[in-house]
């Protein structure tokens, strides 16, 4: 909806509020009316920005679910809005929803291992989030582009089979297919608008394509297994990520022997180490007569599991305890005894552990254990492991306190207490210096510990020190003089040290840069004395160094052969004498670039085959659309015309809404015509079906252009007949109107505006009657005469010399009739001999002479 029609909207539904509304004293003159109306239309904006939230409530996070559609609408409606103060308001709040809309966006983007071959992207996003996905050449020239949208589950796939296709010098060459290939790029990036309605890029991913040769592929597989020998257990490296890994690389190979063989590898691979990772472990109980092998419930379920005692199957119970599965042994285990976990895979079984009897440690042994597992390595020559805790400590000081012997204790004691020293000391801290410049604080102290940077009671960041006791935390920019404090907190002990620095005057280091206007021949800004070089970066790409000027001012010169595009993604780099990034800064880009979006459509008969038009260079697809809906996708030819192909199934009539729709390059709509659809004369026809004369009612069928069909009889219109969904209609009451199997009966179809656009003649066939009469011969002096006759005849008669001499009896179940008593009507062999059929109505409808002997 284009601003004036949105505007239009919300004054249309402002000022039915206004009228709807009981006011007591009505403001006086035009302003005031206006004033009113200009309020109402600020509350349903505020609303729809509301809407954007939790409970319709700015002050909660985003609402579940929320993607672009919804926030660009509300931006445009601030946009509309001619009070500054108001757009200022709701703007802020937008800032809110786009920021947490960025920061979703940016935490579920991903991109699936982009294989050499393939023909799609496939990664996740959030849903409903609209895309951009484009491929890159060995030389970082972007050779493909296209978009799409991430569907309900958070996943998106694109394929690569129709995409705008591009030249070396970037232009736009043409739609095809793009396989991929290795030393490819892939990148996908999403953009959203500001509360202002400027695009800027929200998340963008980009990942090299891989090739997988077929022995890249068989050692990805083989490698998951024991000595690389697929017959043995997988190996202790395998995992579930790296099984998937390796069903990508043959996911991809051509169809073959060794590929299925390859597979079959992988399906087992798959089994045995889903089947390992559900077994938990084996502990032994206290008196070492029974062991316990623990599963996750919900995994083992899904695999088959084989427990022996000294390589015999064993009989064994189990309880479940939560999501863990106890299988335990018979309490009949003896030293020496090995009891084992085995998967089983198409019957052949794979060791997963074991374990040996031992014989009931003594509290010395059990005490030396505990303490040894203080340390790395199980080693009290080293240092405690950072997974030890105040439980762990606790548990050994209790087994050390059972041991009676004293020199025993003594030394078990001293590696202890060495364990507890290094279990409550904490590295000191250091912090680099920091400066005006810096945003990140760095330094050493305790490894792995957590790190709190704050002014005063603000908290600026959050992180870790690694494993070697280094941290990185990022903070915004302090001033001169601010005093920064560092809390580094010990992990499973909660010890925590302090330490303290100033910021100090930083170099000048400031950059800044100018909007720039689309086609502007430069690109200015300011600098700061100690950067030495400024550098203009456009889609990640160094283009150009711009030129110092000494009053802290540059200029890059030829922008316009560098930045073609409000998409483009412009940045200032500056850059130390080692070229060195120090700081970047953004530019916001302006204006437009006249576009050539051309469209023309040619008028389109239904039933026809394609539709043709010719569309403006700008214009990278052309789509069908009929009654609201995209149906097909056009062939674009490079001499600016275009053709959608087999498109009879989608336009049916001349009543559907046809139009042809342009996108850019970015998939946003530029352009939209409607298309003259005319009938098509294959539609006009009409057909009749024979009319029996005295039948009740009349059918027939019509084509999908007429709308109406009547009924003429000896050339007048008498009666309009039902038409029914499947074509076909009848008119019911046919008989009323048809008198005479004479009649010139016709049907006349006419379209929606009652216009004659087929006639056809109705055959009316005459009712046949059973008029069928025969006359035995009759033999001179015999008292009767037979014979036979139709149905449709109601009386036969005995004619004697042209006169009746007799009325048959009738027989209508045999159809024969009889004369009797006719000795005395025939008194000669002379004697003329007739029988006549009569109607009901005693009138003569059939003669025929009787053959005397």
């Amino acid at each position: 909806m284009n601003k004036i029609m949105k505007k239009t909207a919300l004054l249309f539904l402002a000022t039915n509020v206004f009228a709807g509304s009981v006011i007591a004293t009505a403001p006086v003159g035009a302003q005031a009316a206006n004033q009113a109306v200009q309020g109402s239309i600020y509350g349903n904006v505020k609303a729809e920005v509301n809407a954007l939230f939790v409970g319709k409530d700015p002050k909660n996070d985003i609402r579940a679910g929320l993607d672009q559609t919804p926030v660009n609408d509300a931006i445009a409606d601030v946009a509309l809005l001619e009070d500054p103060i108001q757009q200022a308001e709701l703007r802020l709040i937008l800032d809110k929803a786009i920021s947490q809309l960025t920061t979703k966006i940016q935490s579920t983007l991903t991109i699936d291992s982009a294989l050499k071959g393939a023909t799609g992207i496939t990664g996740k996003l959030e849903s409903q989030t609209v895309f951009i996905a484009e491929v890159y050449n060995a030389t970082g020239t972007r050779i493909a582009m296209t978009t799409g949208m991430a569907s309900a589950d958070d996943t998106y796939k694109v394929a690569l089979n129709r995409v705008n296709r591009y030249d070396a010098d970037g232009s736009w060459l043409n739609m095809g297919a793009v396989t991929l290939e290795k030393g490819m790029k892939v990148k996908i990036y999403v953009n959203l608008l500001n509360s202002k309605g400027q695009r800027f890029t929200a998340a963008d991913l980009t990942q090299d394509v891989i090739g997988i040769p077929y022995e890249e592929a068989e050692a990805a597989v083989l490698g998951l297994f024991v000595d690389s020998n697929p017959t043995k257990m997988v190996a202790t490296t395998a995992s579930k990520a790296s099984v998937t890994e390796a069903q990508m690389k043959v996911a991809i190979l051509q169809a073959s022997p060794e590929k299925d063989t390859l597979q079959g590898y992988l399906n087992k691979a798959e089994t045995l180490v889903g089947a390992r990772d559900a077994f938990q472990g084996i502990t032994l109980s206290d008196d070492h007569q029974a062991a316990t092998f623990a599963l996750d419930n919900t995994e083992q379920a899904k695999y088959t599991y084989k427990f022996t005692l000294n390589n015999n199957a064993m009989t064994t119970t189990s309880t479940v305890s939560g999501n863990t599965k106890n299988v335990v042994s018979p309490s009949t285990l003896a030293v020496g005894d090995t009891v084992a976990i085995w998967a089983q895979v198409e019957n052949v079984s794979y060791l997963i552990a074991d374990l040996r009897v031992t014989a009931v440690p003594t509290p010395e042994e059990l005490a030396r254990q505990l303490v040894d597992e203080l340390f790395i390595d199980n080693n009290p020559a080293n240092h405690v492991k950072p997974t030890t805790n105040q439980t762990d400590l606790n548990k050994a000081q209790a087994q050390v306190n059972l041991i009676i012997d004293y020199t025993t204790r003594t030394s078990i004691q001293k590696d202890l207490d060495k364990a507890k020293s290094e279990f409550n000391v904490i590295a000191p801290i250091t912090i680099n210096p920091v400066t005006t410049n810096t945003t990140e604080v760095t330094g050493t102290g305790e490894p792995n510990a957590g790190v709190v940077v704050r002014n005063g009671a603000v908290v600026l960041g959050i992180g870790t020190m690694d494993a070697n006791g280094q941290y990185s935390v990022s903070i915004a920019q302090q001033s001169v003089g601010t005093t920064l404090t560092v809390y580094v907190t010990k992990p499973l002990s909660g010890k925590a040290i302090v330490a303290s620095i100033t910021v100090t005057k930083g170099a000048d280091i400031t950059l800044g840069v100018n909007d720039y206007k689309l086609g502007e021949a430069i690109i200015t800004g300011v600098y700061g004395k100690n950067i030495p070089r400024v550098r203009l970066w456009v889609n990640g790409i160094a283009v150009t160094q711009a030129t110092l000027n000494a009053d802290g001012t540059f200029t890059m010169e030829k922008a316009t052969n560098y930045v073609k595009s409000l998409t483009d993604k412009v940045e200032i780099v500056a850059v130390d004498s080692k070229f060195v990034e120090i700081t970047r800064v953004p530019v916001k880009i302006t204006g437009s670039i006249v576009k050539d979006y051309a469209l023309t459509a040619n008028g389109y008969q239904v039933d026809a085959t394609n539709i043709e038009g010719t569309y403006g260079k700008d214009i990278a697809k052309v789509s069908l659309w009929v009654n609201g809906k995209s149906v097909a996708e056009a062939t674009t030819n490079p001499d600016g015309t275009y053709q959608v192909k087999d498109i009879a199934k989608f336009v049916t009539s001349k009543k559907d809404d046809v139009e042809i729709v342009g996108v850019d390059v970015q998939n946003v709509e530029v352009k939209r015509i409607k298309v003259a659809v005319t009938s098509s004369p294959l539609e006009n026809w009409i057909k009749a079906d024979a009319y029996k004369f005295g039948a009740q009612t009349l059918t027939g069928t019509i084509g999908k252009n007429i709308s109406k069909v009547r009924l003429w009889v000896n050339g007048k219109a008498i009666q309009e007949a039902t038409i029914n969904g499947d074509g076909s209609y009848i008119f019911e009451n046919a008989k009323k109107g048809i008198l005479k199997d004479t009649d010139v009966v016709e049907v006349v179809g006419v379209d929606a505006s009652y216009i004659e656009i087929g006639r056809a003649q109705v055959t009316v066939e005459p009712i046949l009657l059973d008029l069928t009469l025969t006359a035995n011969t009759y033999v001179l002096g015999d008292a009767t005469l037979t014979g036979t006759y139709g149905k449709d005849i109601k009386y036969v008669r005995l004619f004697v010399n042209g006169e009746v001499a007799k009325q048959a009896d009738l027989n209508s179940i045999t159809g024969t009739y009889t004369c009797t008593d006719i000795l005395k009507k025939i008194t000669s062999s002379a004697d003329k001999l007739e029988i006549v059929a009569l109607s009901a109505n005693f009138k003569e409808i059939k003669r025929i002479p009787v053959i005397m002997n």
